[in-house]
């Protein structure tokens, strides 16, 4: 037909954010591809290994993982003008895509969304909220219900994250660079 080959859509698609870290990456193409040169012409960076390319029609790419992705990590998917469609027709240009995968503050496995200490300071992050969220249970109770957590209580005479100020009157109790 002679129309060149071009990535019509991606999953991720390119510039998305909070991406999960067990994600496959899928590629939509134009035409009919040449699965081996496709496969050929991928680059990942930062690199991760592949455990297979599932097709599907040969336009449809599943790129499964061996292994997650790093938390917090921007991704980009580069496919060069090596891979051509089944008549033989390459890319005009080269093609590529990024995303950003689910962020982690505090590095410990729980992505920051699903995480109710994501500064791992032992304080609920709803603790700095005047809001109080049930999905931090225990540390973020006010028994007094003067509207200062218990744990706060406890912690104002110390001086958690050693700049000097009490934990009392101390904006920033764990030394983040953020007003809790």
């Amino acid at each position: 037909d002679g129309i060149r080959p071009r990535v019509l859509y991606t999953i991720p698609s390119d510039g998305s954010n909070e991406v999960p870290v067990n994600t496959t990456i899928q590629i939509t193409f134009s035409e009919s591809m040449n699965m081996s040169s496709v496969e050929k012409a991928i680059n990942i960076n930062p690199a991760i290994n592949i455990s297979d390319y599932t097709w599907q029609n040969s336009t449809e790419l599943i790129i499964q993982l061996s292994e997650n992705l790093n938390y917090s990590q921007s991704y980009t998917v580069r496919i060069s003008t090596d891979a051509s469609d089944n008549m033989g027709l390459h890319f005009s240009w080269p093609s590529s895509f990024s995303f950003l995968t689910l962020i982690d503050t505090d590095k410990d496995g729980i992505p920051d969304i699903d995480d109710p200490d994501d500064d791992n300071d032992g304080l609920c992050d709803t603790a700095y909220s005047p809001l109080n969220d049930e999905s931090c249970v225990g540390n973020d109770q006010d028994d007094d219900e003067d509207g200062v957590i218990d744990q706060r209580e406890k912690d104002s005479d110390n001086d958690v994250d050693n700049d000097g100020i009490k934990n009392g009157k101390d904006e920033d109790k764990d030394g983040d660079g953020l007003i809790d």
